[in-house]
């Protein structure tokens, strides 16, 4: 089609660029989709919890996730991704049949589909009372993510968010491009990953505006050294004319030990 429109003496351009800001912005409808689709991947959460016990498989709490967010009106299940004890680091990105256990670690990631329009959404759980280090893991995360959530403005540039993460060398890495989805921003709307990617492989050199209605999700990971337990946090954002407000309400200032209260 394209060659014959060009033979045909119409000029061709390239309009994605073009596209990508446009969506980029969102309008009042968009955003009231958006936050509805996040309220959905709260309640998924809250049934998770419920779910979350020793001998609970990883694909039980997916399924758990599924169902609650289909009842609720989701139309499309992109990614429920559950990972647990020794699976959390280094960062896996499937679930499987793997058992819950007494003290283990949990996190996932919630990709679900409202009316046209993605969520992506991270939280972490303990199955029963978290440790003393798996608290500061959950506390090194937190702060990490915080730290770039503070810096949404508009007015500033996704490269005065990156530079509130850390660089490849504190995270053990031999560039940025090899952990570059471990501090990591994207758009979220009809796409999963929209424009602006936020990222110090590029953000730094390639700073884009902040504006009011852009819609970003920023997740973040923290892992410790000798290899046991990793954390993974993600919110959705607005930017407002004045700062930022956050969509996704599940907690994330604690790890929320489920499963054991006896």
């Amino acid at each position: 089609i394209l060659l014959a429109m060009q033979a045909g003496g119409y000029t061709i351009a390239d309009g994605q660029g073009v596209m990508q800001y446009a969506r980029s912005i969102k309008n009042e409808d968009e955003i009231m989709i958006l936050k509805h689709g996040a309220a959905i991947v709260d309640a998924a959460f809250h049934a998770i919890a419920m779910e979350i016990r020793p001998g609970a498989k990883e694909n039980d709490l997916q399924a758990v996730a599924s169902a609650e967010m289909h009842r609720l009106g989701a139309q499309w299940i992109h990614n429920v991704q559950v990972t647990s004890g020794n699976r959390t680091n280094p960062h896996p990105h499937l679930s499987s049949d793997r058992l819950i256990q007494p003290g283990d670690i949990i996190f996932m990631d919630i990709v679900a589909l409202f009316n046209g329009y993605h969520t992506c959404v991270y939280r972490c759980f303990t199955c029963g009372p978290p440790t003393a280090k798996q608290i500061d893991t959950h506390g090194r995360c937190l702060e990490i993510q915080l730290g770039g959530i503070d810096a949404v403005k508009p007015g500033c540039t996704t490269a005065d968010v990156v530079t509130r993460w850390p660089d490849y060398r504190q995270m053990g890495a031999l560039n940025e491009h090899e952990i570059f989805g471990l501090q990591y921003g994207h758009g979220i709307g009809v796409g999963l990953w929209e424009f602006p990617i936020i990222s110090r492989a590029y953000s730094i050199e390639h700073p884009v505006e902040i504006e009011p209605g852009m819609v970003f999700a920023l997740e973040t990971y923290a892992g410790n050294e000798d290899g046991s337990d990793g954390v993974r946090l993600e919110d959705e954002v607005v930017v407002t004319d004045t700062g930022i407000e956050i969509i996704t309400k599940f907690p994330t200032d604690r790890i929320i030990g489920c499963g054991m209260s006896y």
